[in-house]
C-alpha cells in the first residue's frame, strides 16, 4: 500500500506538471538575461574593472547569480529525487557529470538556448541512438570528445553561435558574395565533419569506423582554421 502511494505521489509530482515547471524555470531565467540583472552579470564576464567603473555592484550581483543557481538546481534536484524514488551514489555515476560538462559546452554556455542544444545532446541523442537507431552508445563518448574539442578550439559560444555563423559564410561562398579564405573554408569544414561523422555512424552500422574517422577530422579541422 506504502509502495503504491509512493509510486502515485512521484507519478503526481513527476509526470503532469514537469513541463510546466521546466517552464517556468526557463521563463525565470530569460526574465533575469533580459532584464537589468542580465547586463549586469555580461559586464562582470566581459570586464570586472570596467563593470565597476559603470557602478555595478559585482558583490551583490555575483551572489544573486549564485542565489539564482542554487535555486534553479535545488527544484532540478527535486524533481529528480521524485522521478527516481530513492536517490542514492550509483545513480549519479562520474560519466554522467562528465558528459554533462561536455553537453553545456558544446551546446553553448552563453546563452540559454545553448542549454536546450545541451539537452538535446545530453538527453535524446543517447535515447536515438539506442531505442531508434540502435547504435552502440559507446559511440556517443566520441562524439562528445570530437564535439567538445571542436568547439574548445573553433567556438567558445558552443554550436548555438557557431552553426549560423558557419552555415551563413557557406552562403555567401555558395552565392559567391564572398572570398573563399582558409578560416572559413576549415571552420565551415568542422562543423560540417562533426554533423556528417554523426549520420555516417547512424547509416552505416556495417563499418562504423568511417562515421569516427570523420568525427576526429572535426578538431582537426578547428585547428586548421585558427589564425
Amino acid at each position: 500500500m506504502a509502495k503504491r502511494r509512493r509510486r502515485g505521489f512521484q507519478a503526481w509530482f513527476v509526470e503532469p506538471y514537469l513541463q510546466v515547471r521546466l517552464g517556468l524555470m526557463f521563463l525565470l531565467a530569460v526574465v533575469h538575461f533580459a532584464s537589468k540583472p542580465g547586463r549586469a552579470w555580461a559586464a562582470i564576464r566581459e570586464s570586472e574593472p570596467a563593470a565597476l567603473a559603470a557602478g555595478v555592484n559585482i558583490t551583490r550581483y555575483k551572489l544573486w547569480a549564485f542565489a539564482l543557481a542554487s535555486f534553479m538546481t535545488g527544484v532540478a534536484g527535486c524533481l529528480l529525487a521524485a522521478q527516481i524514488g530513492h536517490p542514492n551514489t550509483y545513480a549519479f555515476p562520474t560519466q554522467d557529470s562528465l558528459s554533462l560538462i561536455a553537453t553545456a559546452l558544446i551546446g553553448g554556455i552563453f546563452t540559454l538556448w545553448g542549454a536546450i542544444i545541451a539537452g538535446v545532446f545530453m538527453q535524446l541523442l543517447p535515447f536515438l541512438f539506442q531505442a531508434q537507431w540502435s547504435v552502440n552508445p559507446n559511440f556517443l563518448l566520441i562524439v562528445f570528445g570530437a564535439g567538445l574539442l571542436q568547439v574548445l578550439l573553433s567556438a567558445p559560444g558552443g554550436l548555438i553561435d557557431q552553426f549560423p555563423k558557419d552555415m551563413a559564410n557557406l552562403g555567401r561562398l555558395i552565392a559567391r558574395k564572398a572570398p573563399l579564405t582558409r578560416q572559413a573554408a576549415f571552420g565551415i569544414g568542422s562543423i560540417l565533419a562533426l554533423i556528417i561523422g554523426i549520420v555516417l555512424i547512424i547509416t552505416v552500422k556495417s563499418t562504423p569506423l568511417l562515421g569516427v574517422v570523420v568525427l576526429i577530422l572535426s578538431p582537426v579541422f578547428a585547428t586548421l582554421a585558427q589564425d
